[in-house]
C-alpha cells in the first residue's frame, strides 16, 4: 500500500493472539468443550460492579446501558453450574497449564513461580458471571521470525467467551458450549513494520504454537486483537479478527482511518470550532416528518417513537469528508447510533435524499437556527435510547477535537474497522476468590522444557521428505486443520499423499470460499471419504460433488452422498464400452485430428462418467483405444480401402 509509509506515520502495531487450547475438559469444570445441540435456555440481564477501588470501568457502563437481556443455550455434556454461574469454578485444568507453560517456554517467556486467576469484568453477555477469568502464565519472552524478533510482553490463560448465536436490537443469544474452553493469549509488543509483516509475524506465532500438537485448530480457535495506532491519536484496539489473511487489510484501513481523523482535528479547528460548540441539546422534530411517507424516518413515528435533530455547528461538509474510502465521519458517528440499537442516522451532507424533502430539510434547518456553514443529524428511536445515544454521539463529535480516540473496534468482513465501545481501564480486573494460588514449580518447568517441539521449519521439512510432498502443499497441510488426519490417512491406504493434501487444503479453502460450513467435516467423514475412494467405490473427480452435498447439510455422510449422485464406479466393462461408444461417435473429429482428438474426446468421457471414473484410468484405456482406431485406419489405407 502506497498510501503511507509506516515509519512515516510511526505506525505501531501490537498483536494479542488467542488460541483455543486442545485439552479434554474446560478450564475450571470436567464439562466437554463443544457439542451440536442444546437441550436448555436461561435469560440474564447484567450489570457493572465496582472494582476494588470502587470505580466502575467505562466500557463496562458502555455496555451496560444498551439494556440487552441476554438468552442462553445450555447443552446437558458441554455445560455445567459453572457454566450458569450457580456454583464455583473446580479446580483449574492442570492439562491447560501445562500446555500454557509449554508455549510459553518455547517463545522463551519466563514462567511465574504462582498463578493467581483474576476476574476480569465484561458484560457484553459472553460471560455469565459478568468477567472473565484469566491468569498470567508468563513474563517476557521472544518470537523469532525470519531476521526478526518480536519481543513478548506477556503470557495469559483464561477462559474463552460464549459462543454467539444471534443478536437483535436489544437481546443477545449465547450457547454455553464454547463459555470456559481454555484459551492462551499471547501479547507481543508493538512494533513498527508494514501491515504484511504484521501478518507474516501472526503466521509465525501461529505455526509455533501448533508445533505442539496441543492446540485446536479451525474457524474460530484462534483470534487476533491488534492494537494500532500512529502519530498524533491513541491506541486503537480492533477485537475479533479471525481470519489470518484479513490482517494486513484491517491495519491498513485502520492506519488510514486514524490518519483521515487526525486531518478532520485540523480541519475543525482550521474552521475555529471548539469542544464547547457542540453542547447544544437535542431536539423532537417528529411533528416536522409525519405527512411523508415515503422516508425512513416515517416508519420510526409508526412505531410511536420520536425523531431528535442535533445541531452541529460550522459542520457543513464535516460528515461527508472522506480523505480514503470508508472513513467518512458521519460513519463513524452512525456506528455509535448503533450501539445504542438506533440503526444508524441521517445527517445533511446526504439529505435531501432517503425521502427526506427540500422542504423537510428547510423546516428542520429553521427550527435548530442553523445558517449555511452548520450541519445536522437526525436519529429515530424511542425516547430512553435516543437521550443515551444524543449523548454519546456528542461525546463523539467533542473527542474529535483530540484527533483519534482511544476505542475498540470491531472487524468487518471486507477488512474495515466498526465501534465497538470505549477502550477498557484498569478499573476491570479483581483478583478471583473462589480459586486458590497455583504453585508452578522449578520442576515441572524443566520436565516442559525436555518437550519443547522442534523448529516450524524442521517440522515442514520432515512432512515434504516423509510424504514426498511440495513446499508449498506441505505447509499448506500443516497450517490446516487436518495434518493428523493426514498423518493417519497417509499410513494406512495407498492413495498419493499429494491428492489427499490437495483434498484437505486447496478444494476444502475452495467450498469455503464458496459460502459452505466446512467445520461440519469430521475426522470421521475424511477418513469415510478416502477409505471409500481407495478401495473404488468412488473416483477422485467426485470427490468435489461428494463433498459439496455433505457441507450444504443435503446428506450426513460419504455413503449417502454416493447414493445421491448415483456416483458408485463404473466397472472395467462399463467404462470400456463407454469410450468405444464416444470413439464411434466422434469418428469425423478423429480423422479430422488423428491424436490431437484425446483431449475433446477426453473430456467427453469425463463428462458422461460424472465423477465414476478415475481420470488416469479413463486416460489410460482412451489412449490405447484411440491408437487402435488411428492404426487401424492407416492400415486400411495402405490396403487401398476406402474408409
Amino acid at each position: 500500500m502506497s498510501l503511507f509509509r509506516p515509519d512515516e506515520i510511526d505506525l505501531k502495531v501490537g498483536l494479542e493472539i488467542h488460541q483455543q487450547l486442545d485439552t479434554p475438559t474446560k478450564l475450571f469444570c470436567r464439562c466437554k468443550k463443544f457439542e451440536d445441540t442444546f437441550t436448555n435456555t436461561m435469560y440474564r440481564t447484567l450489570r457493572p460492579t465496582q472494582s476494588e477501588l470502587g470505580k466502575i470501568d467505562q466500557a463496562a457502563r458502555f455496555e451496560f446501558e444498551k439494556d440487552l437481556t441476554i438468552k442462553y443455550e445450555i447443552g446437558n455434556d458441554s455445560s455445567c453450574l459453572v457454566e450458569t454461574d450457580d456454583e464455583p469454578p473446580h479446580q483449574i485444568s492442570m492439562a491447560a497449564v501445562k500446555t500454557s507453560l509449554l508455549i510459553a517456554l518455547s517463545l522463551n517467556s519466563n514462567p511465574v513461580d504462582e498463578l493467581q486467576v483474576m476476574r476480569k469484568i465484561v458484560i457484553d453477555g459472553s460471560n455469565t458471571t459478568g468477567f472473565q477469568r484469566t491468569l498470567i502464565i508468563s513474563i517476557g519472552g521472544e518470537l523469532k521470525t525470519g531476521n526478526r524478533s518480536v519481543p513478548v510482553q506477556a503470557i495469559f490463560l483464561e477462559e474463552d467467551a460464549a459462543r454467539l448465536l444471534g443478536e437483535s436490537e436489544n437481546k443477545k443469544n449465547y450457547g454455553l458450549d464454547r463459555l470456559g474452553v481454555p484459551l492462551i493469549e499471547i501479547a507481543l509488543a508493538p512494533v513498527t513494520t508494514t501491515p504484511k509483516e504484521i501478518q507474516n509475524i501472526a503466521y509465525a506465532l501461529g505455526r509455533l504454537m501448533r508445533s505442539t500438537r496441543l492446540v485446536s485448530r479451525g474457524l474460530g480457535t484462534i483470534r487476533q486483537d491488534i492494537n494500532i495506532s500512529i502519530l498524533g491519536g491513541k491506541v486503537v484496539e480492533v477485537k475479533g479478527v479471525q481470519r489470518l489473511d484479513l490482517l494486513e487489510k484491517v491495519i491498513i484501513f485502520e492506519a488510514l482511518r486514524q490518519k483521515s481523523l487526525i486531518h478532520l482535528k485540523d480541519k475543525l479547528e482550521n474552521r475555529g470550532l471548539t469542544e464547547k460548540d457542540f453542547q447544544d441539546k437535542p431536539i423532537d422534530v417528529s411533528s416536522l416528518f409525519q405527512k411523508n411517507s415515503k422516508n425512513i424516518l416515517n416508519k420510526t413515528l409508526k412505531k410511536d417513537m420520536k425523531i431528535y435533530a442535533i445541531r452541529l455547528k460550522g459542520f457543513s461538509g464535516i460528515l461527508s469528508f472522506e480523505d480514503f474510502p470508508g472513513t467518512r465521519f458521519g460513519r463513524e458517528l452512525a456506528d455509535v447510533a448503533r450501539f445504542y440499537g438506533l440503526g444508524g442516522l441521517l445527517h445533511s451532507d446526504e439529505i435531501p435524499g432517503y425521502g427526506v424533502t427540500h422542504i423537510e430539510m428547510k423546516k428542520v434547518s429553521s427550527k435548530l437556527h442553523l445558517d449555511k456553514s452548520d450541519g445536522f443529524l437526525l436519529i429515530s428511536g424511542d425516547t430512553r435510547r435516543l437521550k443515551k445515544a444524543s449523548s454519546a454521539i456528542q461525546q463523539r463529535i467533542q473527542s474529535a477535537f483530540k484527533g483519534v480516540p482511544a476505542e475498540t473496534r470491531g472487524p468487518t468482513p471486507d477488512g474495515k474497522t466498526r465501534f465497538i465501545r470505549p477502550r477498557p481501564g484498569a478499573a476491570r480486573m479483581y483478583p478471583e476468590t473462589d480459586i486458590p494460588p497455583i504453585i508452578i514449580s522449578a520442576k515441572l518447568v524443566r520436565e516442559l522444557k525436555r518437550k519443547i517441539p522442534r523448529p516450524w521449519e524442521e517440522q515442514i521439512s520432515d512432512i515434504i521428505s516423509k510424504y514426498s510432498l511440495s513446499r508449498k502443499l506441505a505447509i499448506q497441510i500443516y497450517d490446516s486443520p487436518f495434518i493428523e488426519i493426514f498423518e493417519e490417512l497417509s499410513n494406512i491406504i495407498r492413495i498419493p499423499t499429494s491428492l489427499i493434501a490437495a483434498t484437505l487444503t486447496e478444494t476444502v479453502v475452495n467450498l469455503s470460499r464458496a459460502g459452505l460450513d466446512t467445520s461440519v467435516l469430521t475426522v470421521d467423514i475424511v477418513k469415510s471419504l478416502f477409505i471409500a475412494l481407495d478401495k473404488g467405490i468412488v473416483s477422485k473427480e467426485a470427490i468435489p460433488q461428494i463433498l459439496e452435498l455433505i457441507l450444504k447439510g443435503d446428506v450426513k455422510d460419504v455413503e449417502s452422498a454416493v447414493k445421491k449422485l448415483g456416483l458408485s464406479t463404473l466397472t472395467d466393462e462399463t467404462l470400456l464400452t463407454l469410450i468405444k461408444k464416444i470413439i464411434n461417435e466422434n469418428k469425423v473429429l478423429i480423422d479430422e485430428k488423428g491424436d490431437a482428438a484425446f483431449s475433446n474426446l477426453m473430456g467427453r468421457v469425463m463428462s458422461d462418467a460424472r465423477g465414476r471414473a478415475d481420470g488416469q484410468k479413463v486416460s489410460n484405456i482412451l489412449k490405447s483405444e484411440l491408437n487402435k482406431k488411428i492404426l487401424l485406419k492407416r492400415k486400411k489405407e495402405s490396403q487401398g480401402f476406402d474408409i
